[in-house]
C-alpha cells in the first residue's frame, strides 16, 4: 500500500514524531488559512490514555511553534466519536480547529447509521493521512488460561453463552464489525458491549466485567500478560506479522478460522483503517 503499517509501540510513537516534523516544517500550514492561528485545537473522539491519544499528543508537540503558537489536544469521546466531529464542524473555518479521526467516520458510518448529523462529503476537508491502524482481540481473566487462540475462544464462547461478551471502542466501528462478522461466520453468539473509546473497555476486560476487547493494537499492548492481576492476553490480530512483535496465534480475524491458518499477508491487507487529520471545510 506504500505506507508502512505501525507494528510496535516504538514505531507508533516514532511515526508521530515524524508526522509532527512535517507539521513543524509548515506542511500543515499550506492547507489552512494564510494567517497562522495563535492557538490551535486538535480534537479526538476518544478518551485520554489510548493509542490514538498518545499519537496525537506527539504530533501536537511538534506542531507547536510552527503551525501555531499553542496547540491543544481536546478529548471528546461519546456518540461513537460523533461529538468530536460535530464540535469540529461547528468551529470557525479558519484552520484553528482540526480533528484526528479514523476513516470509519467517513467510510463506514454512512452505511451503518440510518442518519448522520454531519455530511461526510461536504462538512470536512482532509489535511493529511497520519497512520494505519491494525486491530487485536484481547481477553482478560474471565476467559480461562486454556484459551490460546481464536478457535479456542469461539469454542469457549459457545460453551459459555452467559459470559460470551466483547467490547469495542464504539458501536459500528471497525473493531466492532470485525468480531461481529467473525462470530456470525462461525455461528457463535457474542454479545457486543460498546464503549467510549478503548481505555474504559480494556479496564472492564481486565476487571472481569467483559470477556474480550476488540481494539487497536496500540491500546492493548501496554496490558499484555506480565504475571499480574487483570493481565491481558492477545489471542488474535487483524494482520499477520512476520516478526515476533505480539505473542499470539498467527491466524487473522479476516479469514475463516476453523483451521487456524498462518499464511502470510501483506501488512495492511485488511482489518485495518487509517487515522487522518481533517478540518472544517
Amino acid at each position: 500500500m506504500g505506507t508502512p503499517v505501525i507494528q510496535t509501540r516504538r514505531q507508533f510513537l516514532e511515526a508521530g514524531i515524524a508526522a509532527g516534523a512535517l507539521a513543524g516544517c509548515g506542511f500543515l500550514s499550506a492547507t489552512a488559512s494564510a494567517q497562522t492561528p495563535g492557538i490551535a485545537r486538535v480534537l479526538i473522539g476518544a478518551p485520554a490514555g489510548g493509542a490514538g491519544d498518545s499519537f496525537l499528543r506527539k504530533l501536537a508537540d511538534k506542531m507547536r511553534g510552527g503551525y501555531a503558537a499553542s496547540v491543544i489536544v481536546e478529548n471528546k469521546p461519546g456518540a461513537a466519536g460523533q461529538i468530536a466531529l460535530m464540535a469540529t464542524r461547528d468551529a470557525a473555518p479558519d484552520g484553528g480547529t482540526m480533528l484526528m479521526t479514523p476513516s470509519t467516520f467517513f467510510s463506514v458510518y454512512p452505511h451503518t447509521y440510518p442518519k448522520l448529523p454531519y455530511n461526510p462529503e461536504t462538512d470536512f476537508a482532509a489535511v493529511s493521512l497520519l497512520a494505519f491502524t491494525n486491530f487485536g482481540l484481547g481477553v482478560g481473566p474471565l476467559v480461562p488460561e486454556s484459551v490460546k487462540d481464536l478457535k479456542d475462544f469461539l469454542a469457549w464462547a459457545k460453551a459459555n453463552p452467559d459470559k460470551a461478551t466483547y467490547g469495542s471502542p464504539a458501536p459500528g466501528s471497525v473493531p466492532h464489525l470485525i468480531v461481529a462478522a467473525t462470530a456470525k461466520l462461525n455461528n457463535v453468539d457474542l454479545r457486543h458491549v460498546p464503549y467510549r473509546g478503548s481505555v474504559p473497555g480494556i479496564q472492564d476486560m481486565r476487571g472481569g466485567q467483559i470477556a474480550a476487547m476488540s481494539s487497536p493494537i496500540g491500546a492493548l499492548t501496554p496490558h499484555l500478560a506480565s504475571g499480574g492481576p487483570g493481565d491481558t492476553r492477545l489471542i488474535n490480530l487483524s494482520t499477520v506479522y512476520t516478526g515476533r512483535e505480539y505473542p499470539c496465534d498467527r491466524s487473522t480475524l479476516r479469514r475463516q478460522h476453523d483451521s487456524g491458518g498462518s499464511g502470510r499477508k501483506r501488512p495492511g491487507d485488511g482489518g485495518c483503517h487509517y487515522q487522518s487529520l481533517r478540518h472544517r471545510r
